[in-house]
């Protein structure tokens, strides 16, 4: 179809699978009425249809690797909690979730190993915030030779800061897996359109 005949579509994480049920579960964020997803999610009733396509992606915590980094913010919590839930019970590392506030803290499942730390910053303009928290974080000394493996995804800038420390760490791009999932003050459609542009693009 031409691109302006094209249906708005909108990109969500599987936050989790049953195959022998047939369910899929993704987590929605609903802003009020505006947008397109939230509002069908909050009206949305059994029997509604929803058109889906993909997977996209190819990310998975491997179960060999020493330690591992999660973080994001909540766009990204869906990917982390199915990391955390998939990780081998002998896993160690840290999942940094960054939050507006308490309200958004929610009780994941994880390794004992691996220490889940909701950070609240009510500050949206502060694109430094999880990045610090990164930089802060109990990183083992083996994790410039490539023990480690990384999980980071949310807000476009706040995940490019997150991408400096990563390569002031000498972490190897192999070992990670980075992107934006979104960008303040853009729409899903303007974000995903600057994506091929330089403003879009994460280091490598």
């Amino acid at each position: 179809m031409p691109a302006d005949q094209q249906p708005v579509t909108r990109t969500y994480t599987v936050r989790a699978i049953d195959r022998a049920a047939g369910q899929l579960t993704l987590d929605f964020v609903t802003h009020g009425d505006t947008g397109y997803a939230g509002p069908w999610a909050m009206a949305a009733q059994p029997g509604d249809v929803a058109v889906i396509r993909g997977p996209g992606g190819a990310y998975a915590p491997a179960a060999d690797v020493d330690w591992h980094l999660l973080a994001g913010d909540l766009s990204a919590m869906p990917a982390i909690a199915a990391a955390l839930e998939a990780l081998p019970s002998s896993a160690k590392g840290v999942a940094l979730l960054e939050v507006e506030s308490e309200a958004d803290v929610l009780d994941l499942t994880a390794p004992e190993g691996v220490e889940v730390s909701w950070l609240v910053n009510p500050d949206t303009d502060d694109v430094a915030f999880l990045a610090r928290a990164v930089d802060a974080a109990a990183w083992p000394t083996e994790a410039a030779k490539g023990a480690v493996q990384v999980f980071a995804h949310g807000e476009r800038e706040s995940i490019k800061a997150v991408r400096k420390v990563l390569k002031q760490r000498e972490v190897p791009r192999e070992a990670i897996s980075i992107s934006g999932y979104w960008a303040r003050g853009r729409t899903e459609d303007a974000f995903q359109a600057e994506k091929r542009t330089p403003v879009g693009k994460i280091e490598d």
